[in-house]
């Protein structure tokens, strides 16, 4: 019997103070959520966080240049830049009055990115505009 790998998917909002990280799985399913420091070790703890719940198809974020986004691509993980509008949209779509935090947009962001990842831009290290080898 041959065995499927399981892609789980990965959403970050981003804060000045923290970021929040959850992975959900292929049904959809909340496999971890966590709020990380803006700083150095807490970004290396969000990339291990990460590894730890491989495979990693994508991690979307409401950015498309940050310090966060060039960690997780020095760490070979794709990333999805979403525009906030699309997120605050996927955030509407599911509740009546949606309120807005940082945990919640995390959850919105990595499911909307397990749903339509095969119609968003992605990025890779191999194609970032910062990578000198690009």
């Amino acid at each position: 019997m041959e065995e499927t790998t399981r892609t789980n998917w990965a959403g970050i909002d981003w804060g000045d103070k923290s970021h929040s990280l959850t992975i959900v799985g292929p049904e959809g399913t909340v496999l971890a959520r966590q709020d990380f420091a803006h700083s150095a070790v807490g970004l290396d703890e969000l990339v291990a966080t990460l590894a730890d719940q491989a495979p990693i198809g994508g991690v979307a974020i409401e950015k498309n240049r940050h310090l966060v986004i060039d960690k997780l691509l020095e760490a070979t993980i794709t990333v999805y830049p979403i525009n906030p509008k699309v997120s605050k949209r996927w955030r509407e779509c599911l509740y009546v009055d949606p309120g807005k935090s940082d945990r919640t947009d995390s959850i919105h962001l990595a499911d909307g990115l397990r749903l339509y990842q095969d119609k968003l831009t992605k990025s890779t290290a191999a194609q970032w505009p910062s990578n000198p080898a690009a």
